[in-house]
């Protein structure tokens, strides 16, 4: 349980993770799976990612482990992972 000096700190402290605009589409853009996503996690944070089945859970955590990395942008501590060059 939270108590309110611990939403203070949380409140305060830097972020560990963060990721801003994530969007991924299948069958040509028929389908919009992430649609401008921005995700954030602060040191000490705890995070669950909750929805029904074939809201975007697993091709969220795809792209935030830059498994799929083709539309990624994100800052995980002092590193980063940006897009790949276009070709």
């Amino acid at each position: 349980m939270n108590t309110p000096s611990d939403s203070t700190q949380n409140a305060t402290s830097p972020f560990v993770f963060e990721a801003a605009g994530l969007k991924k589409d299948y069958d040509d853009g028929q389908v919009h799976a992430l649609r401008g996503v921005d995700f954030q996690i602060r040191e000490g944070e705890f995070v669950a990612i909750v929805g029904p089945s074939g809201s975007g859970k697993t091709t969220l955590l795809q792209m935030l482990g830059a498994l799929d990395a083709r539309q990624l942008c994100c800052k995980c501590s002092a590193h980063s992972t940006s897009r790949p060059p276009e070709h």
